[in-house]
Protein backbone atom coordinates (compact mmCIF):
# COMPACT_ATOMS: atom_id res chain seq x y z
CA UNK A 1 0.00 0.00 0.00
CA UNK A 2 1.36 3.39 -1.04
CA UNK A 3 2.30 5.61 1.90
CA UNK A 4 0.28 8.79 2.24
CA UNK A 5 2.40 11.87 1.67
CA UNK A 6 2.89 14.22 4.57
CA UNK A 7 2.28 17.73 3.24
CA UNK A 8 2.87 20.89 5.27
CA UNK A 9 1.60 24.40 4.57
CA UNK A 10 3.96 26.82 6.29
CA UNK A 11 4.03 30.53 7.03
CA UNK A 12 5.77 32.72 9.61
CA UNK A 13 5.28 36.08 11.31
CA UNK A 14 6.78 38.20 14.04
CA UNK A 15 4.94 40.49 16.47
CA UNK A 16 4.52 43.37 14.00
CA UNK A 17 3.01 41.23 11.25
CA UNK A 18 0.96 38.89 13.44
CA UNK A 19 -2.34 40.85 12.99
CA UNK A 20 -2.58 40.00 9.28
CA UNK A 21 -2.88 36.30 10.15
CA UNK A 22 -6.46 37.03 11.18
CA UNK A 23 -7.26 37.30 7.47
CA UNK A 24 -4.76 34.99 5.79
CA UNK A 25 -4.64 32.07 8.22
CA UNK A 26 -8.34 31.08 7.94
CA UNK A 27 -7.88 30.66 4.18
CA UNK A 28 -4.70 28.64 4.75
CA UNK A 29 -6.57 26.38 7.15
CA UNK A 30 -9.53 25.84 4.82
CA UNK A 31 -7.22 25.12 1.90
CA UNK A 32 -5.19 22.72 4.02
CA UNK A 33 -8.34 20.85 5.04
CA UNK A 34 -9.48 20.57 1.43
CA UNK A 35 -6.10 19.32 0.17
CA UNK A 36 -4.83 17.36 3.20
CA UNK A 37 -2.05 19.61 4.45
CA UNK A 38 -0.85 20.25 7.99
CA UNK A 39 -0.69 23.97 8.81
CA UNK A 40 2.43 25.22 10.57
CA UNK A 41 2.84 28.83 11.72
CA UNK A 42 6.36 29.67 12.80
CA UNK A 43 6.92 32.53 15.23
CA UNK A 44 9.74 34.97 14.43
CA UNK A 45 11.10 36.70 17.53
CA UNK A 46 11.70 40.11 15.94
CA UNK A 47 10.33 41.81 12.85
CA UNK A 48 9.21 45.30 11.83
CA UNK A 49 6.13 46.95 10.37
CA UNK A 50 8.45 48.67 7.88
CA UNK A 51 9.10 46.18 5.06
CA UNK A 52 12.35 47.92 4.09
CA UNK A 53 13.93 48.03 7.56
CA UNK A 54 16.93 45.89 8.49
CA UNK A 55 14.88 44.13 11.15
CA UNK A 56 12.28 43.21 8.54
CA UNK A 57 14.99 41.97 6.17
CA UNK A 58 16.40 39.82 8.93
CA UNK A 59 12.96 38.33 9.63
CA UNK A 60 12.42 37.50 5.95
CA UNK A 61 15.85 35.89 5.74
CA UNK A 62 14.62 33.19 8.14
CA UNK A 63 12.33 31.73 5.42
CA UNK A 64 14.82 29.23 3.91
CA UNK A 65 15.89 28.02 7.37
CA UNK A 66 12.27 27.51 8.43
CA UNK A 67 11.50 25.58 5.26
CA UNK A 68 14.56 23.38 5.73
CA UNK A 69 13.54 22.57 9.29
CA UNK A 70 9.97 21.61 8.33
CA UNK A 71 11.10 19.69 5.23
CA UNK A 72 13.04 17.23 7.38
CA UNK A 73 9.71 15.81 8.61
CA UNK A 74 7.53 16.44 5.53
CA UNK A 75 7.39 15.06 2.00
CA UNK A 76 6.13 18.35 0.57
CA UNK A 77 6.40 21.83 2.06
CA UNK A 78 4.35 24.70 0.65
CA UNK A 79 5.33 28.15 1.86
CA UNK A 80 2.88 31.06 1.72
CA UNK A 81 3.92 34.55 2.78
CA UNK A 82 1.64 35.71 5.58
CA UNK A 83 0.22 38.53 3.42
CA UNK A 84 -1.41 36.13 0.98
CA UNK A 85 -5.09 35.17 0.88
CA UNK A 86 -6.01 31.89 -0.77
CA UNK A 87 -9.17 32.30 -2.84
CA UNK A 88 -9.72 28.82 -4.27
CA UNK A 89 -9.27 25.38 -2.78
CA UNK A 90 -10.02 23.18 -5.81
CA UNK A 91 -6.44 22.30 -6.79
CA UNK A 92 -3.48 20.80 -4.96
CA UNK A 93 -0.63 23.20 -5.65
CA UNK A 94 1.88 20.35 -5.40
CA UNK A 95 0.40 18.87 -8.61
CA UNK A 96 2.54 21.45 -10.43
CA UNK A 97 5.75 19.77 -9.21
CA UNK A 98 6.86 17.97 -12.36
CA UNK A 99 8.67 14.64 -12.22
CA UNK A 100 12.33 15.33 -11.52
CA UNK A 101 11.68 18.81 -10.14
CA UNK A 102 12.51 19.57 -6.51
CA UNK A 103 10.64 22.88 -6.33
CA UNK A 104 7.90 24.94 -7.97
CA UNK A 105 7.69 28.75 -7.89
CA UNK A 106 6.02 31.56 -9.83
CA UNK A 107 7.55 33.93 -12.34
CA UNK A 108 6.99 37.64 -11.70
CA UNK A 109 6.74 39.80 -14.82
CA UNK A 110 7.10 43.57 -14.45
CA UNK A 111 7.04 45.20 -17.91
CA UNK A 112 7.66 48.73 -16.59
CA UNK A 113 11.01 47.55 -15.16
CA UNK A 114 11.88 45.16 -18.00
CA UNK A 115 12.05 42.52 -15.30
CA UNK A 116 11.17 38.84 -15.06
CA UNK A 117 12.22 36.92 -11.99
CA UNK A 118 11.15 34.16 -9.60
CA UNK A 119 8.94 35.41 -6.77
CA UNK A 120 9.31 33.36 -3.61
CA UNK A 121 6.10 34.44 -1.87
CA UNK A 122 4.70 31.02 -2.75
CA UNK A 123 7.20 28.18 -2.77
CA UNK A 124 6.56 24.45 -3.18
CA UNK A 125 9.48 22.18 -2.34
CA UNK A 126 9.86 18.41 -2.30
CA UNK A 127 12.01 16.56 0.23
CA UNK A 128 15.02 15.22 -1.64
CA UNK A 129 18.80 15.63 -1.62
CA UNK A 130 18.72 18.41 -4.22
CA UNK A 131 16.23 20.44 -2.16
CA UNK A 132 18.52 20.40 0.88
CA UNK A 133 21.53 21.24 -1.30
CA UNK A 134 19.65 24.23 -2.68
CA UNK A 135 18.58 25.47 0.75
CA UNK A 136 22.12 25.05 2.06
CA UNK A 137 23.48 26.99 -0.93
CA UNK A 138 21.15 29.90 -0.10
CA UNK A 139 22.44 29.99 3.47
CA UNK A 140 26.08 29.75 2.38
CA UNK A 141 25.71 32.55 -0.21
CA UNK A 142 24.17 34.89 2.35
CA UNK A 143 22.32 38.13 1.76
CA UNK A 144 23.05 39.80 -1.57
CA UNK A 145 23.21 43.55 -2.31
CA UNK A 146 19.84 45.14 -3.03
CA UNK A 147 16.42 45.49 -1.38
CA UNK A 148 15.44 41.80 -1.59
CA UNK A 149 16.43 39.16 0.94
CA UNK A 150 16.00 35.42 0.27
CA UNK A 151 14.66 36.21 -3.20
CA UNK A 152 17.81 38.14 -4.14
CA UNK A 153 20.01 35.26 -3.02
CA UNK A 154 17.87 32.70 -4.83
CA UNK A 155 18.35 34.61 -8.11
CA UNK A 156 22.09 34.11 -7.64
CA UNK A 157 21.76 30.42 -6.80
CA UNK A 158 19.56 29.83 -9.88
CA UNK A 159 22.08 31.53 -12.18
CA UNK A 160 19.70 34.42 -12.90
CA UNK A 161 20.83 37.80 -14.24
CA UNK A 162 19.81 40.23 -11.50
CA UNK A 163 19.85 43.45 -13.56
CA UNK A 164 20.75 46.72 -11.80
CA UNK A 165 20.94 47.39 -8.06
CA UNK A 166 17.13 47.46 -7.82
CA UNK A 167 16.67 44.41 -10.09
CA UNK A 168 15.48 46.46 -13.09
CA UNK A 169 16.26 44.31 -16.11
CA UNK A 170 16.39 41.03 -14.17
CA UNK A 171 16.16 38.14 -16.62
CA UNK A 172 17.14 34.49 -17.08
CA UNK A 173 20.88 33.94 -17.17
CA UNK A 174 22.94 30.88 -18.03
CA UNK A 175 21.13 28.89 -15.36
CA UNK A 176 22.29 25.64 -13.79
CA UNK A 177 20.98 22.29 -12.54
CA UNK A 178 18.78 24.00 -9.94
CA UNK A 179 17.02 26.04 -12.60
CA UNK A 180 16.57 22.99 -14.82
CA UNK A 181 15.00 21.12 -11.89
CA UNK A 182 12.52 23.92 -11.09
CA UNK A 183 8.83 23.77 -12.06
CA UNK A 184 6.82 26.92 -12.65
CA UNK A 185 3.49 27.63 -11.00
CA UNK A 186 0.67 29.39 -12.87
CA UNK A 187 0.65 33.13 -12.11
CA UNK A 188 -2.70 32.73 -10.34
CA UNK A 189 -0.94 30.97 -7.46
CA UNK A 190 0.93 34.15 -6.51
CA UNK A 191 -0.97 37.03 -8.05
CA UNK A 192 -0.21 40.58 -6.89
CA UNK A 193 -3.16 42.61 -5.66
CA UNK A 194 -3.34 45.70 -7.88
CA UNK A 195 -6.85 47.05 -7.30
CA UNK A 196 -5.60 49.86 -5.05
CA UNK A 197 -5.55 53.68 -5.01
CA UNK A 198 -1.76 54.01 -4.88
CA UNK A 199 -1.32 52.02 -8.08
CA UNK A 200 1.66 53.13 -10.13
CA UNK A 201 3.43 52.32 -13.34
CA UNK A 202 5.29 49.44 -11.71
CA UNK A 203 1.99 47.53 -11.48
CA UNK A 204 0.78 48.29 -15.01
CA UNK A 205 0.30 45.56 -17.61
CA UNK A 206 1.28 42.68 -15.38
CA UNK A 207 -0.15 39.32 -16.45
CA UNK A 208 -3.02 38.27 -14.17
CA UNK A 209 -5.56 35.47 -13.82
CA UNK A 210 -9.29 36.21 -13.73
CA UNK A 211 -9.85 33.55 -11.08
CA UNK A 212 -6.60 33.39 -9.06
CA UNK A 213 -5.92 30.74 -6.48
CA UNK A 214 -3.94 33.07 -4.22
CA UNK A 215 -3.65 36.86 -4.05
CA UNK A 216 -0.47 38.43 -2.66
CA UNK A 217 -0.70 41.85 -1.00
CA UNK A 218 2.86 42.79 -1.85
CA UNK A 219 4.44 46.18 -2.42
CA UNK A 220 2.76 48.05 0.45
CA UNK A 221 5.30 49.66 2.76
CA UNK A 222 2.90 50.37 5.62
CA UNK A 223 1.56 47.36 7.54
CA UNK A 224 -1.64 49.24 8.41
CA UNK A 225 -2.41 49.87 4.76
CA UNK A 226 -1.71 46.23 3.96
CA UNK A 227 -4.00 45.06 6.75
CA UNK A 228 -6.86 47.36 5.72
CA UNK A 229 -6.60 46.15 2.13
CA UNK A 230 -6.57 42.51 3.18
CA UNK A 231 -9.60 43.02 5.45
CA UNK A 232 -11.66 44.49 2.62
CA UNK A 233 -10.63 41.75 0.21
CA UNK A 234 -11.23 38.95 2.72
CA UNK A 235 -14.74 40.20 3.50
CA UNK A 236 -15.58 40.33 -0.20
CA UNK A 237 -14.60 36.66 -0.53
CA UNK A 238 -16.51 35.57 2.56
CA UNK A 239 -19.83 36.62 1.06
CA UNK A 240 -19.42 34.70 -2.20
CA UNK A 241 -20.98 31.24 -2.77
CA UNK A 242 -18.90 28.32 -4.00
CA UNK A 243 -18.43 27.67 -7.70
CA UNK A 244 -18.72 23.91 -7.47
CA UNK A 245 -21.13 22.25 -5.03
CA UNK A 246 -18.96 19.12 -5.04
CA UNK A 247 -16.28 21.05 -3.18
CA UNK A 248 -16.44 21.69 0.56
CA UNK A 249 -19.24 24.28 1.11
CA UNK A 250 -17.01 26.52 3.23
CA UNK A 251 -14.73 27.26 0.26
CA UNK A 252 -14.82 30.90 -0.72
CA UNK A 253 -14.54 30.37 -4.48
CA UNK A 254 -14.92 33.32 -6.77
CA UNK A 255 -18.06 33.50 -8.88
CA UNK A 256 -16.82 36.32 -11.10
CA UNK A 257 -13.42 37.77 -11.97
CA UNK A 258 -11.73 39.91 -9.34
CA UNK A 259 -11.64 43.58 -10.27
CA UNK A 260 -7.90 43.52 -10.92
CA UNK A 261 -7.59 44.61 -14.55
CA UNK A 262 -4.14 46.14 -15.05
CA UNK A 263 -3.87 49.75 -16.10
CA UNK A 264 -3.32 50.29 -19.82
Amino acid sequence: MKRKLRKSLVTAVGPAWAPILKYSLPTFQEYAEAQNYDVIVEQIARDSADWHSERSRSARWSKPQIIKKILKNSDIVVWFDADIIICRYDEDISSHLLNGAFQAITMEHVPSENRVNPNMGVWVIRRCQEAFEFLNAIEEAGLQPGPWTDQGTILKILGWERGDKNYFGARPGLGNKYLLDTSWLPIGWNQPFIDRPDIGEVWSNRPIEKFPHAVHFMGMRNINERTRTMVKFYKSLSSKPVLNKKITPTNKHLTKPINMVPLG
